[in-house]
């Protein structure tokens, strides 16, 4: 929402089987969905998106943040970015115990990436010496914990406390022991 950030998002598919969420929620900035192909294999997602080098190339964006490096459209966004010379960070949640099989196998691929972007965006210190690890100078990984939106949900606790009878009888629950989990 800063004003002086003209921000564009990327996705390189809708969705995945394992994790769902809703694109068109999103309306306080630019989106595109690329068009290609995921390639799902043993908890392992592979994205093809060759669009993005056209995307990528008429943009001339200031700066791009890669949401991780093993797949095609991240490997390709990167070759691309360093040949234009354009910085890059990259966004990562990696650690070591949570990598996959394949995650393993292309480790080379992942330390090179770290070696060689402008900065790394990670979610904890678990995440960050994982990088680190991988060949990240500490300097450059910054820690940027994931959070909520916590006025939206302290609003919405207010709006439950102040309505628990009508959202109890619209709920059909009445007076029963409610457990949500």
């Amino acid at each position: 929402k800063h004003p002086l950030i003209d921000l564009t998002v990327y996705y390189c598919a809708l969705s995945h089987h394992h994790r769902k969420w809703k694109i068109s929620e999103y309306k306080n900035y630019n989106y595109s969905v690329l068009s290609g192909k995921t390639i799902e294999l043993c908890g392992f997602t592979y994205h093809i998106n060759p669009v993005i080098i056209k995307n990528l190339i008429k943009e001339k964006y200031n700066i791009v943040i890669l949401g991780g490096c093993i797949d095609f459209t991240t490997q390709i966004s990167f070759a691309l970015l360093k040949l234009i010379k354009t910085p890059i960070i990259l966004w990562s949640e990696g650690i070591r115990e949570g990598q996959s099989f394949f995650g393993r196998c292309l480790n080379f691929i992942t330390k090179y990436v770290v070696k060689n972007v402008n900065a790394i965006i990670v979610p904890g210190g678990r995440s960050k010496e994982f990088h680190i690890t991988m060949g990240a100078s500490p300097e450059i990984v910054f820690i940027a914990h994931n959070i909520i939106n916590n006025d939206k949900y302290i609003l919405g606790t207010q709006h439950i406390r102040n309505n628990q009878k009508e959202i109890r009888d619209e709920l059909n629950i009445g007076d029963k022991k409610a457990i949500l989990f």
